[in-house]
């Protein structure tokens, strides 16, 4: 029996999880926060060293602190552990071979990060030789099955050389994929596309008995394509003699996949359910984009979240409208509006039914974009993106950092009154937060200045007892929509909007 322990690793005191004995395909799915990014981790180290080191990240004044992580590999009960250590991650007790005799050739592990829709950029062709490389019939009809096309019969790709030069080349084997004869790479290809690229570019040369971990296979995949891979993968790991192990929410895959474990957290103790069926899994996840929502909102990071979130429940206090919606963050506004693009693409995301909501900022770099004559080509990209999807983009009436430190300063009395009422009598927290900046800096009207003092005083408040990073920025953001907002005209036209979009 192989199997792997984790103790105390971010919000988990205890998940144990036992390997399949069989080759195959396997699902693990679960609530948000039941372990199985850090369950795939930890098994991305039976082959590599540097599993730990690259996914588990310490912070500075002892925030996100890993000292008290305790991972441990069991085969048959010979056992090691690993912590951390001033050395690093430690194994307990040395020179041991139990993550050898787990029996995988090598682990390759596909995080839930951009770098899964990374490709190689044509700039990259500059004074190289343009020589044309035949791709695998095999490779190319995997591309064209999974993705329902045939664009891909005239994949080629170009090897690239790195000439004493410094270069970032995101395949060990340097190919720039390009579709011969329309003169157009891989640079192009949609978010899916580029997946599924990437994936079967290192799945081509996998050797047998490797352990395979994918985190969200759906993001940017649409369920038919889901479905597609999944069927892809399990032909590959019956040839290769592959185990692979994929992490999801989708349900057209839990629905598919006779292999499930359904992860279950009680007060940080996961429990592992094997053998679940489809129905019994999907009534937990009860956040299926399938079934729980109307309307999904994109926005920048936290703070844009925070102010859609308290804008539209003002809206529906005052028109009484029914229906669900999702707010997901996803980086800086080029990212939201692909993201945006590709959204509206992928079932079942109708038109109307995505939008994004960019920080007000956001606004004057688009409009620069649009007035400059000569443009790089990811500024052409971007503009060509945005205006692709322009009539399903809004923007914030603020770049929430810098208007709401603004307003704060000019506001500072009637912000501790409130704020006094809201955090149950912390005033003098607050006072000693601000005072704690210096006057100058806090009265300066720079962008990167009042995004400074506006993390300033969230990272002194959070350090006093019971409050919260959270619960400091949707009070702050609470007071101002209070005072600054929602007692303006401006209100009028924003619930306008809200409105107009939330019944296409």
């Amino acid at each position: 029996m192989k199997k792997v322990v984790l103790e105390d690793v971010k919000g988990i005191r205890r998940l144990e999880f036992e390997l399949p004995n069989n080759n195959g395909v396997y699902l693990i799915t679960g609530k948000n926060g039941t372990g199985k990014t850090n369950l795939l981790v930890a098994l991305h180290r039976i082959c590599n060293r540097d599993a730990f080191r690259d996914n588990f990240h310490a912070g500075a004044h002892n925030f996100d602190d890993v000292s008290n992580y305790r991972i441990s590999y069991n085969n048959d009960g010979n056992i090691v552990s690993y912590s951390y250590t001033k050395h690093g991650w430690d194994p307990h007790p040395r020179n041991t071979n139990v993550l050898s005799s787990f029996g995988y050739s090598d682990t390759i592990y596909v995080s839930a990060t951009k770098m899964r829709f990374d490709v190689h950029n044509p700039a990259q062709l500059q004074h190289q030789r343009l020589c044309r490389h035949n791709v695998s019939q095999d490779f190319k009809d995997a591309m064209n099955q999974i993705l329902g096309t045939t664009k891909f019969n005239d994949l080629k790709y170009i090897q690239l050389v790195n000439r004493g030069r410094p270069g970032r080349y995101i395949r060990h084997n340097n190919k720039l994929y390009i579709i011969d004869g329309h003169n157009y790479s891989e640079n192009t290809f949609s978010l899916g596309e580029r997946f599924v690229l990437n994936m079967l570019d290192q799945l081509e040369g996998v050797q047998n008995n490797t352990l395979v971990l994918i985190d969200e296979i759906e993001l940017a995949l649409h369920p038919i394509a889901q479905i597609a891979f999944y069927n892809y993968l399990k032909d590959l790991a019956q040839s290769r003699h592959l185990t692979v192990i994929i992490a999801t929410h989708s349900p057209s895959l839990i629905k598919n996949c006779n292999s499930v474990y359904y992860l279950e957290n009680n007060r940080g103790n996961v429990n592992v359910l094997k053998r679940c069926k489809p129905s019994f899994i999907l009534s937990g996840l009860t956040t299926s984009v399938d079934n729980n929502f109307d309307k999904l909102f994109l926005v920048e990071d936290k703070m844009a979240y925070y102010c859609l979130e308290t804008m539209l429940k003002k809206h529906y206090q005052q028109t009484s409208q029914l229906l669900n919606y999702k707010i997901v963050y996803i980086g800086g506004w080029p990212q939201v509006i692909e993201f945006l693009k590709q959204m509206n693409n992928i079932l079942p995301y109708k038109p109307g039914m995505v939008y994004a909501y960019l920080d007000h900022d956001a606004k004057t770099s688009l409009d620069l974009l649009e007035n400059k004559p000569n443009l790089y080509e990811g500024e052409q990209k971007s503009l060509n993106n945005y205006n692709d999807v322009r009539q399903y983009i809004e923007f914030l009436h603020v770049t929430p950092e810098i208007d709401i430190w603004k307003w704060l300063v000019d506001n500072e009395q009637v912000f501790l009154r409130q704020w006094q009422t809201k955090s149950n009598n912390a005033l003098f927290q607050l006072n000693d937060s601000i005072n704690n900046i210096d006057i100058t800096h806090r009265r300066a009207r720079t962008s990167s200045v009042c995004k400074e003092c506006f993390n300033k005083l969230i990272a002194q408040l959070v350090c006093a007892p019971n409050l919260p990073e959270e619960l400091c920025r949707k009070t702050i953001i609470d007071i101002y929509y209070e005072n600054a907002v929602f007692n303006d005209p401006m209100w009028r036209d924003i619930n306008r909007k809200l409105y107009c979009q939330l019944n296409v």
